[in-house]
């Protein structure tokens, strides 16, 4: 996943959240590229994609009209991230998808046997810790999505003279 462009804000006045989230999500949708966020499924069906609080705002009520904590995500991702963001705020707070330098693949890696998205061995130990608390926050490896990810392998094995250019990312994602 390319790095997110952060510089459009949208001057939409603040009104009730589900009339904020139709207005927006256009705006989202084109700063992610028409992908989620955080997994990088491609939104096919833009009516799928669901403008999310980075931070919960169950615990952050004075960021839920704030831009920079507002991000494309998919359904998936949405139910299955960690609503309590409070708790990592004692040790390395977990990868935004739009900090400056980001790159999925410097983190973190796919395991073939298990289907989870781990940690990239590579990395100094503080990022480390900030990947496992990313791995854990976004839900990478929640519910089936390892499960999920193995079987859509087993069939892309059948079609890949057909998607030769498709990221590796959106692959082992797409179908959680």
């Amino acid at each position: 996943m390319k790095e997110q462009n952060r510089d459009t804000n949208p001057s939409i006045s603040a009104c009730s959240w589900q009339t904020y989230a139709k207005k927006v999500k256009p705006y989202l949708l084109k700063q992610s590229n028409f992908h989620c966020s955080y997994c990088d499924l491609y939104f096919q069906n833009r009516n799928l994609c669901e403008a999310d609080h980075y931070k919960p705002k169950n615990q952050f009520l004075e960021l839920e009209f704030e831009w920079n904590n507002l991000f494309a995500c998919c359904p998936i991702c949405n139910k299955q991230k960690d609503d309590d963001y409070k708790k990592y705020q004692n040790s390395p707070l977990p990868i935004r998808p739009d900090e400056a330098g980001y790159s999925f693949f410097k983190y973190f890696r796919f395991n073939f046997l298990t289907g989870e998205i781990i940690i990239n061995e590579n990395l100094k130990m503080a990022d480390k810790t900030r990947a496992k608390n990313t791995i854990k926050y976004l839900g990478f490896n929640k519910g089936d999505k390892p499960t999920s990810r193995i079987r859509f392998l087993k069939n892309m094995r059948n079609y890949t003279n057909i998607y030769p250019s498709v990221s590796y990312r959106f692959i082992v994602e797409c179908y959680k």
